[in-house]
């Protein structure tokens, strides 16, 4: 080692590319969040309505699922991140 601390890469380089992929990732995360918000909510409002018209505790949801086999927690999870990630 000649005694120069020049030739060594600094810490900070590429400092300003990570912090931009940590906002960038941060965005897309938020965006997703308020997606799977928006679909909870919608869950619930249909959840209520069959209720209140069947006056049934059955969870079903219509609108959501795209699947025929609406009792499957895993096609109906399958389904919710797929229309979470398009």
């Amino acid at each position: 080692m000649d005694g120069r601390l020049d030739h060594q890469p600094s810490r900070l380089d590429g400092a300003e590319e990570r912090i931009s992929g940590l906002k960038d990732g941060a965005v897309t995360t938020t965006k997703h969040l308020e997606k799977m918000e928006h679909l909870l909510k919608s869950i619930v409002a249909n959840k209520k309505y069959l209720e209140k018209r069947s006056g049934s505790n059955n969870i079903c949801i219509m609108g959501v699922a795209e699947s025929t086999d609406m009792g499957h927690p895993d096609m109906f999870l399958e389904c919710l991140l797929t229309k979470l990630f398009d």
